[in-house]
């Protein structure tokens, strides 16, 4: 990326913080960026569907999202859309060493939903300033 690019995107990134927003790449970018961190002596989990189930299951807000509708959720890098739903199983395993096995339950023949704990521990991640508040 051209030093004027990434310049532009820190001026955007810090205009949306100003303002209150955060974008769904800058979410993306936060909780990636967490769920690598050394600190998080779990697991460095850098997958990048991983980061997008977490993202959609924060955004559904502690409802339960079926295998289907967390597929439609994360984008195919390949552009595949034969993808097999048990993959969503790697996508969990993955995001539960990062964030814990209790921060996302299997909700038996529905799907999976983020836990109050996970709800909370994304939540520190992507809007730091409400949880202090």
């Amino acid at each position: 990326m051209c030093l004027r690019c990434e310049e532009l995107e820190e001026r955007v990134a810090w205009l949306e913080g100003e303002l209150g927003l955060v974008s769904e790449n800058e979410q993306f970018r936060l909780l990636r960026t967490a769920m690598l961190a050394p600190s998080n002596s779990r697991s460095r989990v850098g997958r990048a569907a991983a980061v997008n189930l977490v993202l959609a299951l924060y955004r559904a807000r502690g409802r339960t999202l079926s295998r289907p509708q967390l597929l439609d959720a994360i984008p195919s890098p390949s552009g595949n859309s034969e993808r097999l739903d048990t993959i969503i199983n790697v996508w969990v395993c993955f995001a539960r060493r990062c964030f814990g096995n209790d921060a996302i339950e299997s909700v038996w023949g529905k799907g999976y939903r983020l836990t109050d704990r996970g709800m909370t521990q994304v939540a520190a991640i992507l809007e730091p300033g409400r949880i202090a508040a």
